[in-house]
């Protein structure tokens, strides 16, 4: 019986592939199995590595429930990512972003 790394490692890649298959049709470009297995290994790592340091930030912040500011802290150093998750947990908190206060 697989474990559940091994059947998340399972739906990362086929997510990874369906996004890949779609985007090569799109730009009218072909892609290698071997591109797509590194580019989910590669989204894998990622995962594993937010989760890690998320983790940290709500130990640090003494708690032991992962929050939306935990995610706020992992994504401080992408300016994009970060105002794209900021727009995000505006809209579910319900408070309006930076971006539509403007308009």
């Amino acid at each position: 019986m697989p474990d559940r790394r091994s059947e998340l490692q399972a739906a990362v890649m086929a997510m990874v592939n369906d996004i890949v298959k779609e985007t090569t049709s799109e730009l009218a470009i072909s892609s290698t199995p071997a591109f797509v297995a590194a580019l989910s290994d590669v989204v894998y790592q990622q995962m594993v590595t937010l989760g890690m340091d998320a983790e940290a930030f709500a130990k640090h912040a003494r708690r032991s429930t992962i929050n939306m500011e935990d995610i706020l802290l992992c994504a401080r150093r992408n300016d994009d990512l970060l105002q794209k998750l900021s727009e995000f947990a505006d809209d579910i908190r319900g408070e309006p972003s930076a971006k539509k206060k403007r308009a």
